[in-house]
């Protein structure tokens, strides 16, 4: 007959027999969990951060509809060679080239180049108008001539070409309102021309925005968190001197984070700008109360307790 004082004993015997049951269990559910968290991804909405209802969140969105966005598009400055101009043979061939290869990229409405610009002039003799390109880029003979007039062209020097003469800009615009996933397509496409491109260029807008923040958001939580793990992985061996004492904390916190995320994969949401912090939040918590209660078990085996009492 089993007595009170052999009850502990009893089910410390069930649970270690039960032990790899549960191990097997736990590591199918850190496979699914790993595997659900390799699916994640990482939403840049602004748009998520507004507050629902507000009139404010409403009367921008009213505003917008009626006026359309003010991010959707890309400006891209196609640079000179070292010393040299627009002016020089060459250069407005390439940024003709480039202007074609943009208008071909998805989600383009519109590419405006000083290549592509043609400009409305009267006839004195005749009285009529026709149209003349703003830039005769197939000839040199011109390049005097055009340049000379550039600068008396309102809104063409210093924004389509630079004061110097030194780079040359592009206006791409894509479809409005852009979701992440056709940002990134499009951020895509217009790398992979300009860096088919012989000049140095430089770009600016959301869609590359986005998709350049997002890749070093990425790498920069892979980068701590790999630094973070073998710091506290070397303090927990420091502080147990023990195999378990470094491996129960960090699988208990690996677990948590690594559940909390595939829980939110499954949900259907990614990684935003305020859920960025989870994992550390996660990891710091759940690193100080493992630690916590670990170094409460061995307060009790030392206070000559028994393992599972303890």
């Amino acid at each position: 007959m089993t007595t009170t004082q052999d009850m502990p004993d009893e089910v410390g015997r069930i649970w270690r027999g039960r032990a790899w049951v549960l191990l097997v269990f736990v590591a199918m559910l850190a496979v699914l969990a790993g595997w659900r968290v390799s699916n994640i991804g990482f939403d840049y909405d602004f748009e998520q951060l507004f507050p629902t209802g507000h009139s404010e969140t409403a009367f921008f969105r009213e505003h917008r509809e009626a006026f359309g966005h003010d991010n959707d598009f890309l400006l891209i400055a196609l640079e000179a060679r070292p010393g040299e101009t627009v002016w020089e043979p060459g250069y407005w061939r390439i940024l003709d080239e480039l202007t074609g290869a943009l208008e071909v990229a998805p989600h383009v409405r519109a590419v405006s180049s000083p290549t592509r610009v043609v400009l409305p002039v009267g006839d004195p003799a005749l009285g009529g108008m026709f149209r003349r390109p703003l830039i005769r880029w197939e000839s040199a003979a011109h390049f005097a001539r055009d340049s000379a007039g550039l600068g008396m062209r309102e809104g063409v020097l210093g924004s389509m070409v630079a004061l110097d003469h030194g780079a040359a800009a592009i206006l791409l615009e894509h479809d409005l309102g852009l979701s992440k996933a056709g940002c990134d397509e499009l951020a895509r496409d217009v790398r992979k021309a300009l860096a088919a491109c012989p000049l140095p260029s430089h770009i600016s807008g959301r869609a590359t925005s986005q998709l350049h923040i997002i890749e070093v958001l990425g790498e920069e939580i892979l980068k701590f968190s790999v630094i973070g793990l073998l710091l506290i992985m070397g303090l927990l061996a420091w502080a147990f001197r023990s195999w378990w004492g470094v491996a129960v904390p960090m699988a208990v916190v690996l677990l948590g984070i690594f559940g909390t995320l595939a829980a939110m994969e499954l949900g259907g949401h990614g990684i935003d700008l305020m859920t960025v912090v989870l994992p550390t939040i996660l990891f710091v918590v759940g690193i100080s109360d493992a630690v916590h209660i670990s170094t409460r078990y061995l307060d009790e085996i030392g206070a000559g307790k028994k393992t599972f009492d303890a």
